[in-house]
């Protein structure tokens, strides 16, 4: 009989430690921290943080353009060859982003002359989808938050 309480006491006990570790493991993040309790965000196939459908995330240098301008842009503008400029650097980026935006564009913008859109990246590697292309406007429209 005494068996028989102990092992319920241990049951009741360690019932509460599994529930407690269930949560806590639920909690965790894919690096196996803890979860600070925001929002979990989601990266698109390009490697982009794109958010939840219920909290897209804002696009900022760091989690967007800055992944775009290594993706399409550093291989001519890493500031050592021919194209001269770097944009590996924000503030670079900044001071050519009038260029950028009408260039990246995959439709024409009202307030564009030149270049046209889509002409950026030029060469044959990779080019980014119309939805990255429009992301790097919206994000350049938004003030090129970093």
């Amino acid at each position: 009989m005494r068996a028989a309480w102990i092992f319920l006491v241990l049951v009741l006990a360690c019932g509460d430690d599994d529930a407690s570790d269930a949560a806590t493991d639920a909690a965790r993040t894919d690096t196996g921290a803890l979860d600070s309790g925001t929002a979990d965000t989601g990266v698109d196939d390009s490697g982009f943080d794109v958010g939840t459908p219920d909290t897209p995330a804002a696009d900022t240098w760091t989690n967007f353009a800055e992944a775009f301008m290594t993706a399409y842009c550093v291989e001519c503008h890493d500031g050592m060859t021919g194209a001269g400029r770097d944009f590996q650097v924000l503030e670079n980026v900044r001071a050519e982003s009038a260029r950028i935006r009408c260039g990246t564009s995959d439709v024409a913008l009202a307030d564009c002359s030149a270049p046209p859109p889509r002409q950026f990246p030029i060469g044959g590697g990779p080019h980014p989808s119309d939805a990255d292309r429009a992301r790097l406007v919206a994000w350049i429209d938004a003030g090129l938050p970093e």
